[in-house]
């Protein structure tokens, strides 16, 4: 894979700077992350990955850097504790790590990067000049190019999905998000919804549980495709005199 990634130095801060296996699963993970969306097919599933995402198997991983499955997964899982990644596992597929915090760090830059010459910097503003052309509409009507659209929707789907917090199935609900498939009634969601969602989202969440219990959360796909972040919310305390259900799986 082509490309570079940062590395801050206040990296020698954190904790894991001291274990030399961390280091290694933590640099492999941000080698591996895609810089871009890609699609591709797994056993004759579509599997579409967003920046800074990838899909491992767990021997696999800890064998390409010399260590085994088993210990790679455990810092793997160390570094979710610490909302570094996110893990989400695909049934016989693999897992789909997603670095967080990937457009911040490793994306968009605060300042003009000082190695580049002033003709590099001109021409890099020309090119944007012309693809301004490729613009939408976010919060209080600000125009932004598509590439900037795209940082920000995925680090607010990332903000929905952490308070939404039943992880399941994220592949379809970000393209429900981006308006890559249409939700119900032929509509898409828009940039200008997501505040909107995420506000609705907080309460929701507060209000239903993820399982067993009643009122149980909606699969984060079917809150999506419905138009979830238009329904009124039923507070749970004025549910609190119905009996309690439990969900019978067969």
């Amino acid at each position: 894979m082509n490309g570079w990634i940062k590395l801050h130095r206040k990296f020698r801060e954190n904790p894991i700077y001291t274990n030399s296996h961390a280091v290694h699963v933590w640099i492999e993970c941000l080698l591996r992350a895609s810089r871009k969306p890609q699609e591709f097919y797994m056993r004759r599933e579509k599997i579409f990955l967003q920046e800074g995402q990838f899909i491992m198997g767990r021997a696999e991983f800890g064998q390409s850097i010399g260590m085994s499955g088993s210990t790679a997964w455990f810092w793997l899982n160390q570094f979710k504790l610490d909302s570094m990644i996110d893990i989400t596992p695909i049934h016989g597929k693999g897992t789909v790590v997603t670095v967080l915090r990937w457009n911040e760090y490793q994306v968009v830059d605060t300042t003009v990067d000082t190695e580049k010459t002033q003709d590099e910097h001109r021409m890099n503003t020309y090119k944007n000049d012309k693809n301004v052309k490729n613009i939408g509409v976010v919060n209080n009507n600000t125009l932004l190019n598509t590439d900037t659209i795209q940082n920000s929707g995925e680090q607010k789907f990332q903000q929905f999905w952490e308070i939404y917090d039943k992880k399941i199935d994220p592949n379809r609900c970000r393209d429900y998000w981006f308006g890559r498939k249409s939700i119900r009634n032929k509509k898409k969601i828009q940039p200008k919804d997501w505040d909107s969602i995420i506000e609705h989202t907080k309460e929701y969440v507060e209000n239903t549980y993820k399982e067993d219990k009643y009122p149980t959360r909606k699969h984060p796909a079917t809150y999506l495709y419905n138009s979830g972040w238009l329904d009124e919310i039923i507070k749970i305390k004025q549910t609190a005199k119905q009996p309690e259900r439990k969900f019978v799986y067969k």
